[in-house]
């Protein structure tokens, strides 16, 4: 009906401004519209007012289906993408019955899969979009798409042309998620958003039947039990990890995550006063003969930037500062020169070492015994594995070869428990030279391949604790741990943790495709 491609795409895009029209005002002026860029087809647009609007229009424009529940599923477009799928699956064209429930089976299966894989990115990853404060309470329980959309609705509000009067609430009624007038009220009272506000479609981070909860006596008898059965089959690594998370439940008084330091005077430029005595030095601290070490050390300015990427293992260059008794000592002007290189390089380093270590957990501090830069060239993640076995960072070669002989000899294994485009994604990455290292799915590879475990520590997308897939994890020993930290957004380091340090969550697909081997 339509030839010419320019009004074919205005018929497009003012159809696409019909069928999301908000209001009946809108669908009214949308439709008024329509008629308009249709005014020399008419032909078209009566099809379209007798097929479509007059009688199918409650069934599909946004004004009508967004007054209940939908969750955004508004097409019949992933129905078709799947007899799409089924047809791939089929290689002929005549199937027994047996054959044919075979391949839908397989489908099913590789949607499990997809289903599992984006439940566990969801518990697991804090995406830099969703880092708000107003959504605290729904890390790592609430789907990423969910969040995804309330973010977009908290755009809403930056918006200058944005009335409450209109809002429309339509992101509660279709999804069940908090809209832009109900966020207002959170943002301005300074309260996160709560749980119960989120539907329980997208509080469901897993695919297993359960009962709903009822208001009625709720015991822990049985949890207990199956609790304790699992606690005696696990390794004495999980077993103090498990103990320790119930001494932190039971008594928190004994834990070791302390509430965060109060800045007592945290608003203000200091004084007039403060300023010219912070100004004023002393003449005797000059004389490098009365000038302490550790007076030196304390007038480093906290704030100042570090050299990155440094690496943190200490350099023998103090050795330089010994003099030879055979030697004329050095000059006051020349000794205080070479002092100073010594002294603002050992300051750097010391620097980018409590940069990095602000960037771990707290709750790992008291464990940590070092932490190892290592060069940031996009190989990073794998340098520190090489570490972590006992090599050098030079060694990332090796690494990143026996990861692909890993997924490459057990194929169908890791595409059954990534699903297909997560498989693909972590062989790109592991394959070519370059490219980050994607944790923590990748440390379940890393796991198996040395019959580690794989423990990645992160301040931001939260810490993960890998186990092997495939072989009984090791018993508890300090040597039988890899233990890599996220920091600067991109870069991966090692960490040294003593003995008795706590395990973070464990990788949900290990929990789910674990062998029966792994689980003993």
């Amino acid at each position: 009906m339509i030839k010419i491609q320019h009004d074919w795409d205005s018929f497009y895009s003012t159809w696409k401004l019909l069928v999301d029209s908000l209001t009946w005002t809108s669908y009214l002026e949308n439709y008024n519209q329509l008629r308009l860029v249709l005014g020399r087809y008419p032909r078209a647009l009566s099809y379209v007012e007798e097929q479509w609007l007059n009688k199918h229009k409650e069934m599909f424009v946004s004004a009508w289906i967004d007054k209940s529940l939908n969750f955004g599923n508004n097409t019949s477009n992933r129905v078709e993408s799947q007899h799409a799928k089924l047809k791939l699956f089929m290689k002929y064209k005549k199937y027994s019955l047996d054959q044919f429930l075979g391949c839908i089976d397989q489908i099913v299966q590789s949607q499990v899969t997809e289903i599992n894989a984006s439940f566990g990115r969801s518990t697991i990853y804090r995406y830099h979009q969703h880092n708000l404060s107003i959504l605290t309470s729904l890390w790592g329980h609430v789907s990423k798409e969910a969040l995804d959309l309330i973010v977009k609705e908290l755009l809403r509000l930056d918006d200058l042309e944005f009335d409450y009067s209109t809002c429309g609430c339509r992101l509660r009624s279709s999804c069940g998620l908090p809209c832009a007038c109900i966020l207002s009220t959170y943002l301005n009272s300074g309260e996160y958003i709560p749980l119960d506000s989120i539907d329980i479609f997208w509080r469901t981070l897993n695919v297993s039947w359960s009962e709903p909860v009822e208001n009625e006596d709720i015991q822990c008898d049985e949890e207990l039990h199956r609790f304790k059965e699992k606690f005696n089959e696990q390794s004495n690594i999980v077993k103090k990890s498990l103990l320790r998370k119930l001494l932190d439940i039971v008594n928190p008084s004994k834990t070791v995550i302390n509430e965060p330091a109060i800045k007592k005077n945290p608003r203000g430029r200091p004084s007039l006063k403060k300023q010219q005595k912070k100004k004023h030095v002393d003449p005797k601290s000059q004389d490098p003969g009365k000038r302490s070490s550790s007076c030196r050390f304390f007038e480093i300015d906290p704030n100042m930037q570090p050299r990155r990427h440094s690496s943190f293992t200490q350099t023998s260059r103090a050795h330089n500062l010994i003099p030879d008794l055979n030697e004329e000592p050095p000059r006051h002007s020349s000794f205080m020169s070479q002092t100073s290189t010594w002294y603002d390089s050992s300051m750097g380093q010391l620097s980018r070492t409590l940069n990095l270590r602000r960037q771990i957990p707290k709750v790992f501090h008291p464990y940590i015994v070092s932490l190892q830069d290592v060069k940031a060239d996009g190989n990073c993640g794998f340098r520190s594995v090489a570490l972590g076995l006992g090599l050098t960072e030079d060694h990332w070669p090796r690494i990143r070869s026996d990861l692909v002989g890993e997924l490459e000899s057990r194929q169908q294994q890791y595409r059954y428990i990534f699903g297909t485009i997560g498989y693909n994604e972590i062989y790109s990455t592991v394959r070519f030279a370059g490219e980050w290292m994607e944790m923590p799915d990748t440390g379940l590879v890393i796991a198996s391949t040395y019959n580690k475990v794989v423990v990645n520590l992160s301040d931001d997308g939260g810490s993960t604790t890998s186990f092997p897939l495939w072989s009984s994890p090791p018993q508890s020993n300090s040597h039988e741990f890899i233990v890599t930290a996220h920091v600067d957004g991109g870069h991966y380091i090692r960490v040294v943790l003593r003995e008795g340090f706590p395990l973070p969550l464990t990788h949900p697909l290990w929990i789910t495709y674990k062998s029966n081997i792994a689980s003993g």
